[in-house]
C-alpha cells in the first residue's frame, strides 16, 4: 500500500475529527457539508457515513489555522 493510498482510507468520523481538531462540529460540518448556496469547502473521503481521511484532517488543520488569523 502506498502512503498517498493511506492518507486517503475513511477513518475519521466528524464528531471525532472536531475533537481532534478542536473546532465546533457545526463549522466542520460546514466545510465538508457546505450549506444553502455554498459548495463544501473540503471533498470528503466517504460520504455515507461521512468519514475524514488523515489527508482531510490536515486540510481542516489547516482551515482552522487560518481562521485565528
Amino acid at each position: 500500500m502506498k502512503t498517498t493510498d493511506v492518507m486517503e482510507v475513511p477513518i475519521y468520523g466528524l464528531t471525532e475529527a472536531a475533537q481532534y481538531l478542536r473546532v465546533p462540529l457545526n463549522t466542520l460540518r460546514y466545510w465538508v457539508q457546505g450549506g444553502g448556496s455554498v459548495s463544501p469547502v473540503v471533498r470528503l473521503a466517504a460520504s455515507d457515513p461521512s468519514r475524514l481521511s488523515f489527508a482531510n484532517l490536515l486540510e481542516c488543520y489547516m482551515l482552522s489555522s487560518l481562521r485565528g488569523i
